[in-house]
Order: structure tokens, then C-alpha cells, then sequence
């Protein structure tokens, strides 16, 4: 997952690919701010009696995201939190369905909280 701020033509930007704290140079300050949550894991293949194996389970859902949102910084620092990606399903082991991938994690910047996506099953 990457959040950052949009790089308008000539226009300096930051990417954050992990929690950290934006510090703008001067306040107040207008930001474009561009941000993708996590998705969700795939999930785990079914299995049925003997050795066949039913091919492969859905794939993980992606994350909300936002691009090129105004944001003004009126004053301080601004800070981002970016969460993890969700886990893969567990594929079966014998006859049965596999495991649910695992929902991904939110993103939080200016005050917007960004749901990540939900796991394949």
C-alpha cells in the first residue's frame, strides 16, 4: 500500500509506504493528498475426498482510495498510518472449503479513514 501527497506538474510531493508523519515546509499549507488502503487476501483452496484438488478461491477485494483531495495543513505536522495487507486463505487440507483470506488494513490520512478490502473466499 502507498499513500501520498498527488505531484502536480512541478509541484514537490512525499510517499509514505509505512506510518510516519508528514511535516509540512510552511503552514498553512494546501496538499493534494492521494491514498490507497490495503486490499484483502486471497482465499485458500477447497479440497475434495481423495486427492483432487477444486482449483483455486477468490481473490482478496481491493482497498477505498482517494486521489487528489485538497487538504489544507493550517498548522503542526499531519500523520499518516498505513496498515498492512491482508493474509491469504489457508487452503484446505482435506475435504472441505479453504480458509477466508484476511480483510486488509485501514488507512488513515487527513482525518479520512480509508477502509481496507475484504478477503477472498
Amino acid at each position: 500500500m502507498t499513500q501520498g501527497f498527488a505531484r502536480p506538474k512541478g509541484r514537490k510531493g512525499q510517499i509514505f509506504t509505512a506510518s510516519g508523519t508528514f511535516t509540512p515546509p510552511r503552514v498553512p499549507l494546501l496538499v493534494f493528498v492521494t491514498a490507497q488502503a490495503a486490499g484483502g487476501g486471497g482465499g485458500g483452496a477447497a479440497r475434495s475426498a481423495g486427492t483432487l484438488n477444486l482449483g483455486g478461491a477468490g481473490g482478496g477485494g481491493a482497498g477505498e482510495s482517494i486521489r487528489g483531495l485538497p487538504y489544507v495543513i493550517a498548522s503542526g505536522t499531519l500523520a499518516i498510518t498505513v496498515n498492512a495487507a491482508g493474509t491469504a486463505g489457508v487452503g484446505a487440507t482435506a475435504t472441505g472449503a479453504g480458509g477466508t483470506g484476511g480483510a486488509g488494513g485501514t488507512a488513515v490520512i487527513c482525518a479520512l479513514t480509508l477502509l481496507g478490502g475484504l478477503g477472498g473466499v
